[in-house]
Parts: C-alpha cells; structure tokens; sequence
C-alpha cells in the first residue's frame, strides 16, 4: 500500500530538559547516531548555546537506559545494559563552561572495540549535561543563596551505535484490541521492533463508520516514536469525541520510512454512544 500525504510529520526529537522559569543552555542535536567500524574512533560536536547574561558549567555524565513497555525510560548506572555503549564513548571537556551570550563545543569521541561483534547489534547510552556551581562563588552566604534564583536544568542527549552492516528495517503490529464496553473507551495497540536497526514509527488510528463511510481520526498528526531493535511498546488511545453509534472498521497504520511499506492492523467492532 502506497503511503498517503496525510502521514507526513514534523521529525521529533527525544531531548530531555527540565529548565526553571529562567532559559537555560541549548543544544544543537539531541541524537548522535555513531557508525564508525571496529576498532576506530569517531567525533561528533555539539554545540552549546547559553543565552544568559551570565556564563554557566555544565557537567558531563552518561547513564544507561531503555524504555519499558509504556515508553517510560528507565535508568541504570553506565555500562550496566547488555546493550550499553557507555565504557566506548568520552566527552571533552567534562565540565563545560558555556560563557554569557555564547557557545561552547563537547566533543563526543567513539571508541568502537576491536572485537566488537555485528551479532551484538545496536548499541547505546545517554549523555547527561548538568548545571553545576561556580567553584569560585562558594563563600556566598546562606542568605544570599536563599534570596537569589538560579537556573538549574539537565539535558539528556541520545547516543546510539550501529554497524554499517547492520540495515533491516521491521516493525510488527503484535495486538491490535479494544472493549467497546470499556467505560475508557481505550484502544491498544501493540508493537515490537522486529528489525535490526533503530527505528522511528508514526502512528495513526483511523476509523470508518461502515453504514456511513465517515472517516474519524484519533490524532490530528502522526504520532513519532522511536524503536530500538526488540523494543516491545504498548499504545493507549481513546476513541473520538462524539463517535456515533454504528459499525465500525478501525486502522492502525505504523510508517516506519519512505522505503517500506506501511504496517497495517484492521479491527471491526460496534459500537455504542452512552
């Protein structure tokens, strides 16, 4: 089935930022994708913006992760997973001193191991940038501190590793479900990255009344998530506002990229407007 016009989507990016009321430092890639071969090194910059008029350090640190069957990221010390690329990646500086109105680069260096194996697959890690205080500004007194507000945040930034070698894309529709008795009105959907590449699914729910032949839509825009290979993801969804009484053919239709084609799960079922 051809791909439809009405699934085109913003790309999103998986950046993770608590910031106070006050702007803190941005970045300028919240991903880096590393593919060097075993045995070499590979840089990716990032960039730094600090708009304040104050200049800020930030801290470098890496922490594991992976995403449990609601999406939530769950976090283990670095080097911890099975699919950990932490022990592989350095960055420098550790601490980064992002003067006032300006930049500032860390330099984020691979190391792939020479024994690495393409059987072990994707690999990955996040890299963490912390506010942290000036050293020098220590002898404030407690008051002073109380009184002052200061801009506290952290970034989270995306590291992953594939092998050039590794390029099969798949993404399978596991359950497709729903109780029209359900007082929620919820959909599930089910999907597990069948593939051996990371992957960014778009998700849409469509529904035709079957008597009628009006359409509905759950969301106005695709929905972006991304899949690490074996990643098993449940999605919640409610049924439209206003649905009418009648016999329906529900839709899910995952977009996984412009050369594959569309993943498709249908389910029929009534329904009936309390």
């Amino acid at each position: 089935m051809k791909k439809s016009s009405l699934l085109s989507v913003l790309a999103f990016f998986s950046i993770i930022i608590s910031l106070s009321a006050q702007s803190g430092v941005s970045i300028n890639n919240g991903k880096l994708f590393f593919s060097a071969l075993p045995g070499e090194q590979e840089t990716i910059d990032v960039l730094l913006t600090n708009p304040n008029p104050e200049e800020i350090i930030l801290q470098a640190f890496f922490k594991d992760w992976y995403r449990d069957s609601l999406g939530q990221k769950i976090y283990q010390e670095p080097g911890t997973l099975g699919t950990s690329c932490a022990e592989w990646v350095s960055v420098e500086p550790v601490n980064i001193v992002v003067p006032s109105e300006g930049n500032a680069v860390a330099r984020v260096k691979m190391d792939v191991p020479v024994d690495y194996d393409i059987l072990e697959g994707v690999k990955n890690t996040m890299l963490f940038v912390k506010q942290i205080k000036d050293p020098s500004k220590g002898g404030e007194n407690q008051q002073a501190l109380k009184s002052s507000m200061e801009v506290v945040f952290q970034i989270g930034i995306h590291i992953y590793y594939s092998h050039p070698g590794l390029t099969k894309k798949g993404m399978e529709i596991k359950s497709f479900s729903m109780n029209p008795a359900d007082p929620n009105k919820q959909i599930t959907l089910a999907l597990e990255n069948t593939g051996e590449v990371i992957t960014e699914g778009f998700i849409q729910i469509e529904f035709t009344n079957q008597e009628t032949g009006q359409e509905y839509r759950i969301l106005d825009q695709a929905l972006g998530a991304n899949f690490l290979p074996e990643d098993y993801r449940n999605f919640y969804f409610r049924l439209p506002e206003n649905l009418p009484s009648g016999k329906y053919t529900a839709m899910a239709i995952v977009d996984i990229g412009s050369d594959e084609e569309l993943i498709l799960g249908v389910k029929d079922f009534e329904f009936e407007a309390n």
